[in-house]
């Protein structure tokens, strides 16, 4: 929580305004004894109007700011369709199988430290990729 002033010469306005107060206690001193009661009122109300005055003239503003973190997201798209069915990749497996076993042993563990990983698999439709060890649907 941080009180600003939007004016440059708020402390010369803060000034003023404590020179006006000393001046309402002064000049309610000069007011007849009779009005006795009514004296403590009538320097209290033109002390707060005074006050609000001046707190009108500096313009205070107050920040409040909260930082809320949030772990990132990072989405891997893998392509299923069908030449991801094509067994040529290392002894025979299909290249689909060898991405996602790319992605188990070399992406995740270094991006799933600090994020959330979503893994998608697209085609002609999208379906969620099962990450960690499990191959693409249809592929």
């Amino acid at each position: 929580m941080t009180l600003l002033f939007n004016q440059d010469h708020t402390w010369t306005f803060l000034l003023l305004a404590v020179l006006a107060v000393a001046s309402v206690v002064w000049f309610y001193r000069r007011v007849p004894p009779s009005a006795g009661r009514i004296r403590p009122v009538l320097i209290a109300l033109r002390t707060a109007a005074l006050v609000l005055l001046f707190a009108a003239l500096i313009e205070p503003v107050l920040a409040l700011s909260r930082t809320v973190t949030e772990r990132p997201v990072v989405g891997v798209l893998l392509d299923a369709s069908g030449s991801m069915a094509v067994p040529d990749g290392t002894g025979g497996a299909r290249r689909g199988d060898e991405a996602v076993t790319l992605l188990n042993e070399v992406l995740l563990p270094r991006v799933a430290r600090d994020t959330d990983v979503i893994g998608l698999a697209f085609s002609a439709e999208t379906a969620e990729l099962g990450l960690e060890g499990s191959a693409i649907s249809g592929a």
